[in-house]
């Protein structure tokens, strides 16, 4: 078995925004193609309780606990062997196995954790992620990779068409902290249940751009549901997420800046892609109405997410 520095969809793709060098993913400060964990988005404060006791949670800045903290699953040695199966759906892929120590970044238990990447004859990269824990501790793992659909050329995702199949979603303090609350879209510039142009809407923010979880209704008998579709009118290419957890966090790649520069000579600039996170909803830890993110010994945390990939005729643009 071979090893790997973290886990990374890797930007050989067209429509996927990465980095240049496999240097640049080892000091990357924006979880490019990152798998992330122990448990995604910020927790404030980053004393929790678990199983009734305080845990101090390494903070990244202030009091805050961001995406597994300063080194979390995205800056892990991962051990790493194919997939090979005969399968008549022609599934194909790749796993990734790591042993979390106990008291890693505060949180409790030795956790095993296996992603695993299949790509299938139905243009889809699936992404099943499972992990049983020694002790009770806290989990919600995502894929945090950037998607901009119209490829290099596309320099923003203002003009892609975002569908998010949720009625609810939780609003943001002045921190970026959820609230508490769960609001209904209704009326507001988080309402995608119709696509949208996301450039229409970004600039009503009171933030920098999109960086929030809306609510995703569970499917029957924990079967994926589809959670949202993105689309880009010029390349013609369209990307469905389908998941079994019950959030999803849009990212508008709100702090990425011009000197980053992709694989493909693209500059990464603020919003030049977007990034959809299928996970638990983020400070859950400490908000008692939001689904649990705990995991005790003898369960299995088993989370799948699905890209479905299709393409159309793309959109010539009008004539000026």
């Amino acid at each position: 078995m071979a090893a790997g520095t973290g886990i990374r969809m890797f930007s050989n793709a067209y429509f996927y925004s990465g980095r240049c060098r496999f240097a640049d993913y080892q000091t990357d400060e924006f979880y490019f193609g990152a798998i992330v964990g122990r448990v995604a988005g910020r927790i404030h404060p980053s004393t929790v309780k678990i199983a009734g006791k305080a845990v101090h949670l390494v903070p990244n800045t202030q009091n805050v606990h961001h995406n597994g903290g300063k080194n979390g699953f995205d800056t892990a040695i991962w051990t790493v062997q194919p997939i090979e199966e005969d399968d008549r759906n022609g599934v194909s892929g790749i796993k990734f196995r790591y042993v979390s120590p106990d008291g890693s970044e505060g949180y409790p238990g030795e956790l095993v954790t296996e992603v695993e990447y299949r790509l299938t004859n139905r243009n889809e990269l699936k992404i099943r992620i499972t992990a049983v824990t020694e002790a009770t501790t806290l989990l919600s793992i995502p894929c945090h990779a950037y998607f901009n659909l119209g490829g290099p050329k596309e320099a923003n995702i203002y003009d892609h068409r975002l569908t998010v199949n949720a009625e609810e979603f939780t609003p943001l303090d002045g921190d970026m902290i959820p609230t508490g609350e769960i609001t209904p879209v209704e009326g507001t510039p988080y309402d995608f249940r119709r696509a949208g142009r996301i450039g229409d809407v970004i600039g009503r923010l009171p933030t920098e751009g999109y960086d929030h979880n809306w609510c995703i209704a569970s499917g029957p008998g924990g079967e994926p549901v589809s959670a949202a579709h993105l689309y880009c009118p010029s390349s013609g290419i369209g990307m469905e997420v389908l998941t079994t957890q019950p959030g999803l966090t849009v990212y508008t790649g709100n702090f990425l800046s011009k000197s980053l520069i992709g694989a493909n000579g693209e500059v990464m600039d603020k919003h030049s892609a977007v990034c959809l996170e299928t996970q638990n909803y983020p400070n859950a830890p400490n908000v008692e109405r939001f689904p649990s993110a705990v995991l005790t010994p003898g369960q299995t945390y088993d989370h799948t997410t699905l890209f479905r990939f299709s393409v159309r005729r793309p959109q010539k643009p009008p004539v000026q």
